[in-house]
This record gives C-alpha cells, structure tokens and sequence, in this order.
C-alpha cells in the first residue's frame, strides 16, 4: 500500500524552509554578481579597445581634473600653484599682528556706558564685580524705610 510520510516538527519544516530561501537567495546573488563582473569585464575590453592618446594635446578632452606643474608632474586640478609674490603676500596676512589700541568702536563709547574692566569697556561681556557697598547701602535703606 501506499507509504505515509512521517510527521515533521513545525520547527523542523520552518528551518528547511529557511535554508531554502537563503540557498536561493545566496545563488541569485551569486548570478548577480556574475553578472556584473561579466559586464565590467565588457567595458574593460571596449575602453581598451579604444583610440591610443600619445600626447599631451590629445588628452586636453579627455582627462579632466589634472594639469601639468611647471616642472612637468601631472597633479590634481585642485592642487594650488603659488607664485612667490602671492607666497609672500599669503605669509604677511598670516602674521601675527600686535593689538595696542582697543578698536574705534569700542573707544568710542559703546552702549556699556564704560561699565567695565579696561578690557571690556563696552560691557557686553559679563564679568564678576564686588557689589557689596551698594547692597549695604540698599538694604540699610528699605532697613530704615521699614523701622520707621
């Protein structure tokens, strides 16, 4: 008579389940790939195949992003040649430069009113200052406004 398959496990059925989608999955991957390097390949032999460029005049379309140095190395177009009139412009701007007089706004009497140190005239920067002799007097005050 007719033989009756054995029972499978759900956990078992859902692992062979899995290995088969991830067997697949693996092998169109694979394909894939395959298929990308064949074409890559393709390209290779076309751009191979191509014209031959000897000089320099004939690459003016073709490479894009490098220029020749005046001492004839090939260097990225990004790459910055500096003559030594510019090199010493470049090297007096980036010299240290001595502060002597504060600047004319700030000589000039800003909103602070000179309500701080020598270095902060303006008083737009918050600096920490004894203020006990005006709370005294404050508090001495509303003291004897309160007594009396």
């Amino acid at each position: 008579a007719e033989e009756e398959a054995p029972p499978v496990a759900f956990e078992d059925f859902k692992k062979a389940r899995e290995e088969k989608s991830k067997a697949e999955k693996e092998a169109r991957e694979r394909a894939e790939e395959e298929a990308r390097a064949a074409a890559r390949h393709a390209r290779m032999l076309q751009n191979q195949a191509s014209e031959v460029v000897d000089g320099e005049e004939e690459l003016e379309g073709l490479v894009r992003g490098y220029k020749k140095r005046a001492d004839g190395s090939t260097t990225s177009y990004f790459d910055r040649e500096v003559d030594a009139s510019t090199r010493a412009m470049l090297d007096r701007l980036k010299a240290p430069k001595r502060i002597d007089a504060p600047p004319a706004d700030a000589a000039a009497g800003g909103g602070g009113g000179g309500a701080g140190s020598a270095w902060n005239r303006t008083g737009v920067t918050w600096e920490d200052k004894d203020v006990s002799p005006w709370a005294n007097l404050g508090e001495s005050r509303r003291i004897s406004a309160n007594l009396g």
